[in-house]
């Protein structure tokens, strides 16, 4: 009967030893299984962070049309057909600060002619100033400000001085003008760009043109000539238009 039971009691032991060792090995695999599940986890989890990134990254960095067309080209030059600059050459910067809205400009255009040998002058059209953009990328609808000059000069030669005698000489005149400029103006965006300007040039404008006429005798003679009305031309100033094209980088 002892033996019996001895050998009954080692049975439950040995069994119990078993079970014990089997459930501590399940758990053992069970816990490296989910950690290396959670292992697995956490690196595709930083993985797919580290791709969205890129991907992020790379999305920003490619050049839409809207983009292309939206970025800051701070360097313009290009050319004005209007009036009174009638032909200008300009040159524009958007400054890298204050959100890139202000541009300072300069247009400038200086023209010789001469019809024939009796006949010479030149005219000259400046402008400097200031340009405000509504916008942070240097384009679309601007303010503008600035100092506008009008210089026309002419020369003739071998006119009679008095028509009752033969009395010749010559005779010239310097017609100037300088306001204001203020004006509203859009530009496109992109590398070739189109702008429209209206304004008004505040300032005095002459109604007479002196000339100076001088005898070959010696003889010296000063005349005025009175400046016909012209359409947007009055005694307070000149309207500006015009319309340029050119190249933004």
């Amino acid at each position: 009967m002892k033996n019996y039971l001895f050998i009954t009691l080692t049975a439950l032991t040995f069994q119990f030893s078993f079970s014990q060792n089997k459930t501590e090995a399940n758990t053992s695999a069970v816990s490296e299984t989910l950690s290396s599940d959670v292992i697995e986890s956490e690196a595709t989890k930083t993985i797919s962070n580290e791709n969205l990134e890129d991907v992020i990254l790379q999305s920003n960095s490619q050049q839409t049309p809207y983009n292309y067309l939206n970025k800051v080209k701070r360097f313009s030059i290009g050319l004005k057909i209007g009036v009174p600059n009638i032909i200008t050459g300009g040159v524009e910067y958007a400054l890298p600060f204050l959100n890139n809205h202000f541009a300072p400009y300069v247009d400038f255009i200086r023209i010789k002619y001469d019809v024939d040998e009796s006949f010479s002058g030149s005219l000259s059209y400046s402008e400097f100033g200031l340009n405000y953009y509504f916008n942070q990328n240097g384009n679309e609808f601007y303010l503008g400000a600035g100092i506008s000059k009008f210089s026309l000069k002419g020369k003739m030669e071998d006119i009679k001085v008095v028509e009752e005698t033969e009395i010749t000489g010559s005779a010239d005149t310097n017609f100037k003008f300088s306001g204001t400029a203020l004006k509203l103006g859009v530009k496109t965006g992109g590398t070739f760009y189109v702008r429209f300007e209206v304004g008004y040039s505040i300032g005095k404008f002459p109604t007479e043109i002196e000339i100076n006429v001088e005898g070959n005798n010696g003889s010296v003679y000063k005349q005025k000539e009175k400046i016909p009305e012209i359409p947007g031309i009055s005694k307070s100033g000149v309207v500006l238009a015009n319309l340029g094209f050119g190249f933004s980088f």
